[in-house]
């Protein structure tokens, strides 16, 4: 949401309170395995775990929450959730 672009890029998706982060990527090559051994599986629902959570906690708690949470990566890397990028 720092982003100077947030809000044109956020606005092609569905409203979710919460979120911090919009990932671009250009793809040059997707490989995939022969399937044969892949099981099968069907898709039972989409989860509004994450959707109740935040509605729960509200922009404050989230905010709050990230700071708490958020600051580090799972590696210890700084997250700079709350820098302004450019």
């Amino acid at each position: 949401p720092r982003d100077k672009d947030w809000a044109d890029l956020v606005s092609v998706f569905p409203k979710m309170p919460g979120a911090r982060q919009i990932v671009e990527m250009k793809i040059d090559l997707v490989l995939t395995s022969c399937g044969w051994a892949v099981p099968e599986m069907q898709l039972k629902g989409e989860r509004d775990l994450l959707h109740q959570w935040a509605e729960k906690k509200g922009e404050a708690g989230i905010q709050q929450y990230w700071k708490e949470n958020n600051q580090l990566s799972i590696d210890n890397k700084p997250t700079g959730i709350f820098e302004t990028l450019e």
